[in-house]
């Protein structure tokens, strides 16, 4: 995919944004580098306020899920919309061949999230707006206009993964947040293992949000059935893919080769 570019031949030079109301002549702080989710108020209006400067009237903003936006030390600016290479970097709860679907259930952990084929300068300021799942990010960064301050493309492409992890798993950081939650399903044994992160985690968690203190009846013969998954087929699965792990198999005692661990 060849990503379609608008460059922008000078732009004004933007320093962060005011992170409160200020009459003249007020101190007030201002936020030049954060990342802010459509939960969030301030997310509207940053991504309004970006949108009306730099996009204008290019696009409409309902045709747009995502954006990338580029501004160089000499104040011109390259804007990319919808269609641009990228990719996430992830660790994988089982094998997986060349050309195979990947499915969000599939997902351990996310690593990073890169551009292909966009080239960012280590002295570039970045605004990054992206979708994942029905939830929006907004990344900024407008630290460059210190020339001390040179952009690490490793770092950035790692938080960028975080982020994009962070929507695309929030409701396991909502578990993970609600701290009675939390603590009572671990409490009772349940720890948010990778083999079970995703739909199975979303489905206990739900169990536990919606049963625990209602109806004693019902969650206990929900969490049994939930239990009854983890046969011994599935079991021996889970441990196949652990002696994988050098961690794991430098720890392993010889007589376990055919032992099975019978917990979750």
């Amino acid at each position: 995919m060849k990503p379609i570019r608008y460059t922008l031949d000078k732009t004004q030079k933007i320093c962060g944004f005011s992170s409160k109301y200020a009459v003249e002549g007020e101190c007030v702080d201002v936020v030049i580098r954060g990342f802010f989710y459509s939960d969030q108020k301030e997310f509207h209006i940053y991504v309004n306020q970006i949108s009306n400067l730099f996009i204008g009237d290019r696009y409409l903003p309902d045709s747009i899920h995502r954006f990338l936006i580029l501004i160089h030390k000499d104040s011109s600016a390259d804007l990319y919309i919808n269609d641009f290479p990228s990719e996430i970097s992830i660790l994988p709860k089982r094998d997986i061949k060349p050309g195979e679907l990947i499915r969000s259930n599939d997902i351990a952990d996310i690593d990073s999230l890169v551009f292909r084929g966009i080239k960012i300068e280590t002295d570039d300021n970045i605004i990054f707006c992206f979708k994942a799942g029905w939830r929006f990010g907004l990344f900024f960064d407008f630290t460059r206009y210190d020339e001390d301050n040179v952009l690490n493309l490793d770092n950035l492409y790692s938080e960028l993964g975080t982020y994009y992890k962070y929507l695309a798993f929030q409701n396991h950081y909502d578990i993970l947040e609600d701290e009675p939650l939390f603590k009572q399903m671990v409490s009772d044994g349940w720890f948010p293992f990778i083999q079970i992160l995703g739909h199975d985690f979303d489905e206990l968690s739900n169990i536990y949000r919606h049963l625990f203190s209602k109806d004693e009846q019902k969650f206990n013969e929900f969490v049994n059935k939930f239990v009854d998954k983890f046969d011994r087929n599935t079991l021996d699965s889970f441990v196949e893919k652990w002696w994988k792990n050098d961690i794991f198999l430098n720890k392993k005692p010889a007589q376990s080769k055919n032992r099975v661990i019978s917990g979750c």
